[in-house]
């Protein structure tokens, strides 16, 4: 039997759902022409609760370390981090994002470190790559999440180009260590092996691996790489897991979201016709200790233009089922908490739910208005999103977080 709408709604109350906030902050401008040449000086100047805007442009690396801030890229810009990123150190109760960039990883360094991080570390709307095309080390994990009690990674992807490594075999993707993640709508891919200048052919790499972790995905896909392929023996490589398990404590929790193994490598002989031996697919997940969860139903998801100027136009898309009811709520502290009756992670202690709309036809939905304008002497505002969906059975379902940056018109 389904619990009855309304008990959803305050059983939702009390379990502190979906969310959205408002919050004053100062504002940093990186770009030719503004005070910031690097993102590193505004992070440098930056006090907690500000925004870091960035204009186009290629920057070195950058640390962030005990700073709760935001480093957006301004609407329509490309910005690119290269040679890794780190945020470290946050203290409970702080808050980092990190929005629209494009990260780099270079040989053995990720592209984007996130380390010993007590408060929230939200990614959204960015891409991490090893550009790359040779490699003369090895290659790293695209993201490392090690003692991080709360990050949310939303509509990002993971992807390497093909090259050679001489020393090291790849590692995989993303690696997760003693750490609670939220992943949504986002693409984790394993490295494909490769034939080292010593002949040698490498496995195919996990799309993402966990230790000791506690994981909840939505809406992703995460691949293992392919097996290398050459004319080097003895065996033929193996693709990589799509996902690893490991660790007592570790628990994967899946809604909608597909594991998939890379595909085999391959011995090829330079004789008349040809000889080749496959190696082994990779397999979808391997669990060498914890579980996995698998929840019924689909993805919800939630996104909005961001970063936007007072007064211009804002369109908020909504994607579930035909008759879901969606709903968000003021929210004054983040934290993560999965609560299994609402089938998903909530990612902040909200105040009070307000109906946004119900879902008709496809499921999908876009809302057009204006957006606000800020308060004399403000230049920016930060808000952050979650939305519940609430279908007619009263099953209930935690969408995709989103943030959002109004900027002054005047910028």
């Amino acid at each position: 039997m389904k619990t009855p709408l309304f008990r959803v709604l305050a059983q939702a109350s009390l379990a502190l759902v979906a969310l959205s906030s408002v919050t004053e902050a100062g504002l940093l401008r990186v770009g030719p022409g503004h005070p910031f040449a690097t993102i590193q000086e505004a992070v440098d100047a930056a006090s907690d609760g500000d925004v870091v805007l960035v204009e186009t442009g290629t920057y070195g690396p950058l640390v962030i370390d005990r700073l709760g801030a935001w480093i957006v890229a301004d609407f329509g810009a490309t910005v690119s981090i290269r040679k890794g990123t780190v945020v470290r150190n946050q203290r409970a109760k702080s808050e980092v994002v990190l929005k629209g960039l494009e990260l780099s990883a270079i040989d053995l360094t990720p592209a984007l470190d996130l380390v010993d991080n007590q408060g929230a570390v939200r990614v959204e709307d960015c891409s991490l790559l090893n550009p790359t095309s040779f490699v003369s080390v090895g290659t790293g994990p695209l993201l490392c999440v090690t003692r991080c009690d709360d990050v949310a990674v939303a509509r990002t992807t993971l992807s390497y180009s093909t090259g050679a490594t001489i020393a090291n075999p790849p590692e995989d993707g993303t690696v997760i260590v003693d750490s609670t993640v939220a992943l949504y709508d986002s693409s984790l891919l394993g490295r494909n092996g490769v034939e080292s200048f010593q002949g040698n052919l490498s496995d195919g790499s996990a799309g993402l691996s966990m230790i000791d972790s506690r994981v909840f995905a939505s809406g992703c896909t995460i691949q293992g790489g392919k097996g290398a392929t050459g004319v080097a023996g003895p065996d033929a490589p193996n693709g990589g897991a799509g996902l690893v398990v490991d660790g007592a404590s570790s628990v994967f929790t899946s809604l909608n979201t597909r594991l998939r193994g890379g595909g085999p490598g391959a011995i090829s002989f330079p004789v008349p016709g040809g000889v080749s031996f496959l190696g082994l697919p990779g397999p979808p997940s391997s669990i060498l200790a914890g579980s996995i969860v698998m929840l019924p139903g689909s993805a919800r998801r939630m996104r909005l233009t961001s970063p936007v100027r007072e007064g211009e136009s804002r369109i908020v898309s909504l994607e579930g089922l035909s008759g879901d009811m969606v709903f968000s709520c003021r929210r004054p502290l983040p934290v993560q908490l999965y609560v299994p009756a609402l089938n998903g992670v909530l990612v902040a202690y909200p105040r009070r739910l307000v109906q946004v709309t119900m879902l008709k036809g496809t499921g999908l939905t876009q809302l057009a208005g204006a957006t606000p304008f800020l308060p004399d002497g403000e230049e920016v505002q930060t808000r952050l999103f979650q939305p519940l969906f609430v279908q007619p059975d009263g099953t209930s379902y935690l969408g995709t977080p989103t943030s959002w940056v109004i900027l002054d018109e005047s910028l």
